[in-house]
């Protein structure tokens, strides 16, 4: 390793920012809910919800990458982790029309645009040889978990109204939290890389 600070919660906070990668997974329990909820609204439209954030990722994923060269990649990811968290709030609070929930897809995929190119990014400056690649293995592993997660708990919470299955976004926290104790304030400001990231989301959804 390349530094010095607490290993462990920086590998914590790494992979728990990953849990948001694929994070348009969350909402695919309560689609049907959705479209039972707007009547008025096709089922193409409504399944547009979760691809519609992809849109806004790849591009986020970009301007993250002229910040990098301007700000640390801890305050990035930590606007992209509550950027996340908040479009979940906001979904669950404020939901009276699909034009609403538009509006907090595009707030998610900017939080997702400008979170997933952090984690790799970091263990490409901070980590070396076999740790490194021990690490992005890890995290590919954590973004996987984090889709799960989200679409299991999605169904759970939905129990309440199908509201309150936009809660799962505040999968987000964790990942907040640890990045602010265990990512170091300064790492070197290189571009970050990851738009590819964004991309594969958009085929996959399409």
């Amino acid at each position: 390793m390349k530094r010095t600070e607490n290993t462990a919660l920086l590998k914590a906070a790494i992979l728990t920012m990953s849990f948001v990668q694929m994070g348009t997974n969350g909402i695919a329990p309560i689609l049907a809910q959705i479209a039972a909820a707007f009547p008025e609204a096709s089922a193409q439209t409504v399944q547009f919800l979760m691809t519609f954030p992809s849109i806004f990722c790849v591009i986020f994923t970009l301007g993250a990458a002229l910040l990098s060269g301007k700000l640390p990649k801890k305050r990035i990811a930590l606007a992209g982790l509550l950027l996340v968290a908040a479009a979940g709030i906001g979904a669950c609070l404020i939901h009276g029309s699909l034009a609403v929930l538009f509006v907090w897809a595009a707030v998610l995929g900017i939080g997702i645009g400008m979170t997933a190119p952090v984690a790799p990014a970091l263990i490409s400056e901070l980590f070396d040889g076999r740790e490194r690649q021990t690490m992005l293995g890890w995290q590919n592993s954590a973004a996987s978990v984090g889709s799960m997660l989200m679409t299991f708990l999605g169904g759970f919470f939905a129990a309440g109204g199908w509201w309150s299955g936009y809660l799962v976004y505040l999968l987000a926290l964790p990942g907040f939290f640890l990045t602010i104790v265990g990512v170091p304030e300064k790492t070197q400001t290189v571009a970050l890389t990851g738009a590819g990231i964004c991309l594969k989301r958009v085929q996959r959804d399409e």
